[in-house]
Order: structure tokens, then C-alpha cells, then sequence
């Protein structure tokens, strides 16, 4: 986790953001979720073309990492919103 963002091993899209991040866990031989984050958006990369005339494109292109913002710190941002 850096400034409280993570990345995420997930193939995500434009729309997704806002989406809750889960962790599975087991315990007492439950399965269980637990809310680690929510989703800003996704990393990206760009993979250049050639096209047809000689052009060279560079496209964006998902990369498949998620980028999250932990719920550690979005608890800190509402808690500083409570002490202005």
C-alpha cells in the first residue's frame, strides 16, 4: 500500500470505479469477505501501431491492475472531515 492506494490483479474497465475491493478469508471454517477498498480505476499502458501509412499510434490499453484506495484511508479522510 502507497498513500494508501493498492493495486489490485483484476481486469477492470471504465464504470467500475467506485466498486467495492473484497479479500477472502476463512475462519472458524467460514468463508467469509472482508471490504478492503474501493476501486479508483485502472493502471494503464499504452502499445503502439503502425498503421497503414507509416503513422505509428500509441493506443492506451488496460493493463489489467486495478488501483484501489484502502479503507484505512478513506476511515482517515472521513475522520479529518469530522475535526474541521
Amino acid at each position: 500500500e502507497k498513500n494508501g492506494t493498492f493495486f489490485v490483479d483484476a481486469m477492470t474497465n471504465h464504470g467500475n470505479s467506485g466498486s467495492p475491493v473484497f479479500a477472502r478469508w476463512r475462519g472458524n471454517k467460514k468463508l467469509g469477505l472482508k471490504l478492503i477498498g474501493i476501486l479508483m480505476g485502472f493502471s494503464a499502458d499504452n502499445i503502439d501501431f503502425k498503421a497503414d501509412n507509416g503513422q505509428i499510434l500509441s493506443l492506451p490499453h488496460n493493463s489489467g491492475l486495478g488501483v484501489a484506495i484502502s479503507v484505512r484511508a478513506i476511515k482517515e479522510f472521513v475522520e479529518s472531515l469530522d475535526s474541521k
